[in-house]
Protein backbone atom coordinates (compact mmCIF):
# COMPACT_ATOMS: atom_id res chain seq x y z
CA UNK A 1 0.00 0.00 0.00
CA UNK A 2 1.33 3.58 -1.02
CA UNK A 3 1.45 6.77 1.14
CA UNK A 4 -1.01 8.28 -1.82
CA UNK A 5 -3.55 5.47 -0.70
CA UNK A 6 -3.01 4.67 2.45
CA UNK A 7 -3.26 8.63 4.09
CA UNK A 8 -7.15 8.78 3.10
CA UNK A 9 -7.32 5.30 4.87
CA UNK A 10 -5.59 6.44 7.69
CA UNK A 11 -7.48 9.80 7.65
CA UNK A 12 -11.03 8.06 7.45
CA UNK A 13 -10.37 5.97 10.56
CA UNK A 14 -9.16 9.00 12.31
CA UNK A 15 -12.25 11.42 12.06
CA UNK A 16 -14.55 7.85 12.01
CA UNK A 17 -13.57 8.39 15.77
CA UNK A 18 -12.46 12.38 16.27
CA UNK A 19 -15.77 13.20 14.60
CA UNK A 20 -18.60 10.87 13.41
CA UNK A 21 -18.83 9.16 16.87
CA UNK A 22 -18.15 12.36 19.13
CA UNK A 23 -21.18 14.27 16.82
CA UNK A 24 -23.45 11.06 17.35
CA UNK A 25 -22.98 11.18 20.78
CA UNK A 26 -22.77 14.92 21.97
CA UNK A 27 -24.57 16.90 19.21
CA UNK A 28 -26.89 14.64 17.10
CA UNK A 29 -29.88 15.47 19.10
CA UNK A 30 -29.33 19.08 18.18
CA UNK A 31 -28.71 18.95 14.58
CA UNK A 32 -27.46 16.82 11.72
CA UNK A 33 -24.41 16.51 9.39
CA UNK A 34 -23.39 15.55 5.89
CA UNK A 35 -19.77 14.67 5.24
CA UNK A 36 -18.28 13.02 1.92
CA UNK A 37 -14.51 13.41 1.21
CA UNK A 38 -13.05 16.46 1.75
CA UNK A 39 -16.41 18.66 2.98
CA UNK A 40 -18.83 18.67 5.68
CA UNK A 41 -22.08 20.54 6.10
CA UNK A 42 -23.51 21.08 9.86
CA UNK A 43 -27.08 21.87 10.24
CA UNK A 44 -28.67 23.29 13.44
CA UNK A 45 -31.79 24.70 13.78
CA UNK A 46 -30.80 27.97 15.63
CA UNK A 47 -27.38 30.74 15.18
CA UNK A 48 -26.79 30.13 19.25
CA UNK A 49 -26.44 25.92 18.61
CA UNK A 50 -24.33 26.42 15.56
CA UNK A 51 -21.73 28.95 17.40
CA UNK A 52 -21.57 26.77 20.29
CA UNK A 53 -20.65 23.77 17.81
CA UNK A 54 -18.13 25.74 16.66
CA UNK A 55 -16.52 26.40 19.74
CA UNK A 56 -17.07 22.82 21.06
CA UNK A 57 -15.65 21.64 17.61
CA UNK A 58 -12.43 24.00 17.88
CA UNK A 59 -11.84 22.46 21.41
CA UNK A 60 -12.57 18.88 19.96
CA UNK A 61 -9.56 18.95 16.87
CA UNK A 62 -7.44 20.91 19.36
CA UNK A 63 -7.77 17.92 21.82
CA UNK A 64 -6.28 15.42 19.15
CA UNK A 65 -3.45 18.51 18.10
CA UNK A 66 -5.20 19.44 15.07
CA UNK A 67 -6.63 23.18 14.52
CA UNK A 68 -9.63 23.81 12.39
CA UNK A 69 -9.35 25.82 9.40
CA UNK A 70 -11.62 29.00 9.95
CA UNK A 71 -10.75 30.49 6.83
CA UNK A 72 -12.91 27.08 5.17
CA UNK A 73 -15.27 27.43 8.38
CA UNK A 74 -18.61 29.58 7.92
CA UNK A 75 -21.76 29.70 9.64
CA UNK A 76 -24.56 30.34 7.09
CA UNK A 77 -28.13 31.69 7.44
CA UNK A 78 -29.69 29.18 5.30
CA UNK A 79 -33.88 28.96 6.67
CA UNK A 80 -36.04 28.76 3.74
CA UNK A 81 -38.02 31.65 4.19
CA UNK A 82 -35.19 34.47 5.11
CA UNK A 83 -31.91 32.49 3.52
CA UNK A 84 -28.71 34.81 3.61
CA UNK A 85 -26.63 32.84 1.93
CA UNK A 86 -25.33 29.75 -0.09
CA UNK A 87 -23.61 26.13 0.73
CA UNK A 88 -21.21 24.48 -1.07
CA UNK A 89 -20.54 20.90 -1.03
CA UNK A 90 -18.74 18.58 -3.14
CA UNK A 91 -18.31 21.33 -6.13
CA UNK A 92 -22.15 22.45 -5.75
CA UNK A 93 -23.99 25.26 -4.58
CA UNK A 94 -27.03 24.86 -2.43
CA UNK A 95 -29.68 27.52 -2.53
CA UNK A 96 -33.23 28.20 -1.64
CA UNK A 97 -34.87 29.07 -5.28
CA UNK A 98 -38.61 29.16 -6.59
CA UNK A 99 -40.83 26.75 -8.33
CA UNK A 100 -44.27 27.17 -10.28
CA UNK A 101 -46.36 25.77 -8.01
CA UNK A 102 -44.91 25.16 -5.44
CA UNK A 103 -42.71 27.89 -4.03
CA UNK A 104 -40.02 28.05 -2.00
CA UNK A 105 -37.47 25.08 -3.30
CA UNK A 106 -33.94 23.46 -2.02
CA UNK A 107 -31.93 23.60 -5.09
CA UNK A 108 -28.62 23.05 -6.44
CA UNK A 109 -26.10 23.72 -9.02
CA UNK A 110 -22.28 23.52 -9.72
CA UNK A 111 -20.72 26.31 -8.55
CA UNK A 112 -20.05 28.67 -11.30
CA UNK A 113 -15.53 28.80 -9.87
CA UNK A 114 -15.79 24.98 -10.53
CA UNK A 115 -17.45 24.99 -13.77
CA UNK A 116 -14.57 27.50 -15.23
CA UNK A 117 -12.29 25.27 -13.60
CA UNK A 118 -13.91 22.14 -15.49
CA UNK A 119 -13.88 24.05 -18.86
CA UNK A 120 -10.33 25.48 -18.38
CA UNK A 121 -9.13 21.71 -17.81
CA UNK A 122 -10.81 20.58 -20.98
CA UNK A 123 -9.50 23.88 -22.98
CA UNK A 124 -5.73 22.98 -22.06
CA UNK A 125 -6.10 18.96 -22.68
CA UNK A 126 -7.39 19.85 -26.29
CA UNK A 127 -4.83 22.26 -27.06
CA UNK A 128 -2.05 19.84 -25.95
CA UNK A 129 -3.36 16.45 -28.29
CA UNK A 130 -4.26 18.61 -31.15
CA UNK A 131 -1.40 17.96 -32.66
CA UNK A 132 -0.79 14.24 -31.60
CA UNK A 133 -3.94 12.26 -32.20
CA UNK A 134 -6.50 12.19 -35.23
CA UNK A 135 -9.89 13.77 -35.24
CA UNK A 136 -11.57 10.88 -34.36
CA UNK A 137 -9.98 9.61 -31.42
CA UNK A 138 -10.21 13.25 -29.96
CA UNK A 139 -13.53 13.08 -30.55
CA UNK A 140 -13.93 10.01 -28.90
CA UNK A 141 -12.11 11.26 -25.99
CA UNK A 142 -14.36 14.46 -25.74
CA UNK A 143 -17.30 11.97 -25.62
CA UNK A 144 -15.80 9.98 -22.88
CA UNK A 145 -15.22 13.96 -20.89
CA UNK A 146 -18.62 15.27 -21.35
CA UNK A 147 -20.03 11.63 -20.18
CA UNK A 148 -17.48 12.13 -16.80
CA UNK A 149 -18.89 15.51 -16.19
CA UNK A 150 -22.60 14.45 -16.45
CA UNK A 151 -21.93 11.40 -14.12
CA UNK A 152 -20.64 13.50 -11.32
CA UNK A 153 -22.46 16.80 -11.74
CA UNK A 154 -26.06 15.37 -13.14
CA UNK A 155 -28.73 15.96 -10.33
CA UNK A 156 -31.74 17.84 -10.25
CA UNK A 157 -32.07 21.57 -10.95
CA UNK A 158 -28.23 21.67 -12.49
CA UNK A 159 -29.43 21.06 -15.87
CA UNK A 160 -27.96 24.42 -17.11
CA UNK A 161 -25.22 24.32 -16.33
CA UNK A 162 -24.70 21.24 -18.05
CA UNK A 163 -25.54 22.60 -21.07
CA UNK A 164 -23.09 25.79 -20.61
CA UNK A 165 -20.49 22.99 -19.92
CA UNK A 166 -21.49 21.13 -23.10
CA UNK A 167 -21.73 23.91 -25.40
CA UNK A 168 -18.55 25.72 -23.97
CA UNK A 169 -16.68 22.22 -24.55
CA UNK A 170 -17.81 22.47 -28.53
CA UNK A 171 -16.69 25.77 -28.81
CA UNK A 172 -13.27 24.87 -27.28
CA UNK A 173 -13.50 21.52 -29.79
CA UNK A 174 -13.87 23.94 -32.64
CA UNK A 175 -11.53 26.80 -32.18
CA UNK A 176 -8.38 24.42 -31.22
CA UNK A 177 -8.96 22.01 -34.07
CA UNK A 178 -8.47 24.85 -36.06
CA UNK A 179 -5.49 25.73 -35.40
CA UNK A 180 -3.82 22.53 -36.16
CA UNK A 181 -2.16 24.30 -39.16
CA UNK A 182 -1.67 27.22 -40.89
CA UNK A 183 -4.94 25.66 -43.09
CA UNK A 184 -8.11 25.54 -41.12
CA UNK A 185 -9.19 22.32 -40.26
CA UNK A 186 -12.90 22.53 -39.96
CA UNK A 187 -15.53 25.56 -41.59
CA UNK A 188 -18.11 25.95 -38.64
CA UNK A 189 -20.36 24.05 -41.51
CA UNK A 190 -17.95 20.68 -41.70
CA UNK A 191 -17.47 21.18 -38.01
CA UNK A 192 -21.65 20.88 -37.56
CA UNK A 193 -21.82 18.51 -39.83
CA UNK A 194 -19.38 15.95 -37.69
CA UNK A 195 -21.10 16.79 -34.81
CA UNK A 196 -24.66 15.85 -36.57
CA UNK A 197 -23.16 12.95 -37.97
CA UNK A 198 -20.99 11.95 -34.59
CA UNK A 199 -22.94 13.85 -32.02
CA UNK A 200 -20.95 14.56 -28.58
CA UNK A 201 -23.18 13.26 -25.83
CA UNK A 202 -25.79 15.38 -24.41
CA UNK A 203 -26.56 16.18 -20.72
CA UNK A 204 -29.15 14.19 -18.84
CA UNK A 205 -32.44 15.33 -18.13
CA UNK A 206 -35.71 14.79 -16.63
CA UNK A 207 -36.41 11.07 -15.22
CA UNK A 208 -32.60 10.83 -15.80
CA UNK A 209 -31.31 12.83 -13.52
CA UNK A 210 -30.58 12.58 -9.71
CA UNK A 211 -32.69 14.28 -6.89
CA UNK A 212 -30.76 15.10 -4.13
CA UNK A 213 -32.61 17.88 -2.75
CA UNK A 214 -35.36 15.48 -1.75
CA UNK A 215 -36.42 14.33 1.59
CA UNK A 216 -35.12 10.76 0.84
CA UNK A 217 -32.52 11.66 -2.08
CA UNK A 218 -34.00 9.61 -5.07
CA UNK A 219 -31.58 7.57 -7.26
CA UNK A 220 -32.13 5.79 -10.51
CA UNK A 221 -31.74 2.58 -10.74
CA UNK A 222 -28.96 2.44 -14.09
CA UNK A 223 -26.14 4.71 -15.05
CA UNK A 224 -24.76 7.30 -14.84
CA UNK A 225 -24.94 8.07 -11.22
CA UNK A 226 -23.43 10.90 -9.78
CA UNK A 227 -21.25 10.87 -6.52
CA UNK A 228 -22.80 13.53 -4.76
CA UNK A 229 -24.45 11.95 -1.34
CA UNK A 230 -28.11 12.10 -0.86
CA UNK A 231 -28.24 15.72 1.71
CA UNK A 232 -29.61 14.66 5.03
CA UNK A 233 -27.52 11.19 5.36
CA UNK A 234 -23.67 10.81 6.77
CA UNK A 235 -21.11 11.10 4.08
CA UNK A 236 -17.72 9.24 4.01
CA UNK A 237 -14.89 10.46 5.93
CA UNK A 238 -12.15 12.54 5.06
CA UNK A 239 -13.11 16.35 6.21
CA UNK A 240 -10.81 19.69 5.78
CA UNK A 241 -13.15 22.09 5.52
CA UNK A 242 -16.92 22.16 6.57
CA UNK A 243 -19.93 24.64 7.12
CA UNK A 244 -22.54 25.23 9.39
CA UNK A 245 -25.81 26.60 8.91
CA UNK A 246 -28.84 27.00 10.78
CA UNK A 247 -32.44 27.13 9.47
Amino acid sequence: MTPSTASPILANVCLHILLDQWFTQNWSSKGEFVRYADDAVFVFSDEETARSFQLALIERMAEAGLRLNLDKTRIVPFSAAAPEGTITLLGFELYWGTQRGVGKRLKIKTIPKRLGRAVQSFTEWIKGIRHRKTTSAIWSEAAAKLTGHYRYYGVVYNEAKLHHFRWSCIGALYRWLNRRSQKRSFTWERFAQRLRFHPLPHPPCGPELIDVTSEHGATRNHKPKSRMPKLGTYGSVRSASLRLAFT
